[in-house]
């Protein structure tokens, strides 16, 4: 049973799920994904997740650059004493049992630091697993207020490839689209690889369908030519 992922000679530890007694991979375990995101973390000041789960994606990132500030929030008081339990402490990772996207309202008051708004950010949105979806909001409170970001949303729907698994109608471009402010300073992008590849396509070694995603950034971020760009 593996216990840690290996790219570019360097380990990275992931987090042992107490629950089912596995170590687990983050970001859908797709390596395509994977890489560009190990790039923007290895430039980044603070990464911040709405949709702590079961804490895998926040365990992975803080516990594999201890030089980056984490967040995560999560409303749901069960997966988030399950995180918790997988977690453990970390000094780099704060948790909040607070619903999204008020987590993100307070975020400099947490830090004590109102130039956060002007540091290099990575956002890893997820919060869209209960009844209430926060996406819009966050999308317009980003795209509002932080000048040096990337924002990775999960469970899109990527229009010329309808195998990558998604959320539904309302993880669209085109739904998205009001809620981005100030749109002439960002870059859009999504996957353009084919979602039948193998190094997209099993998740958690059970041969599941990659999940979509959309890249909202003001960075010039390393592609790897796994991207392509989308213009509204």
């Amino acid at each position: 049973m593996l216990n840690k992922y290996t790219y570019n000679n360097k380990e990275y530890e992931l987090l042992f799920d107490k629950r089912i007694d596995v170590f687990v991979n983050p970001f859908h375990n797709d390596l395509f994904m994977m890489r560009i995101m190990l790039n923007c973390l290895e430039k980044t000041e603070y990464f911040i997740e709405t949709g702590l789960y079961l804490g895998y994606t926040s365990y992975f990132v803080a516990k594999n650059f201890t030089n980056v500030k984490c967040y995560s929030c999560d409303n749901n008081s069960h997966f988030f004493d399950l995180a918790k339990n997988n977690i453990g402490e970390l000094d780099n990772l704060k948790t909040e049992l607070i619903c999204s996207p008020f987590g993100l309202y307070q975020l400099n008051k947490l830090y004590n630091d109102d130039s956060l708004f002007d540091k290099n950010i990575v956002f890893w949105i997820d919060a869209h697993f209960y009844e209430y979806c926060p996406l819009y909001d966050e999308i317009d409170y980003i795209t509002q207020n932080f000048l040096k970001f990337t924002m990775f949303i999960d469970d899109f729907r990527i229009p010329y490839d309808n195998k990558f698994r998604n959320d539904g109608d309302g993880f669209t471009i085109e739904r998205i689209t009001p809620y981005i402010k100030n749109k002439d300073k960002f870059k859009i992008y999504m996957p353009c690889y084919d979602s039948n590849h193998p190094d997209c396509n099993n998740i958690h070694n059970n041969s599941e369908a990659p999940v979509g995603y959309c890249i909202i950034t003001t960075e010039t971020i390393e592609t790897y030519d796994y991207l392509k760009e989308i213009h509204i």
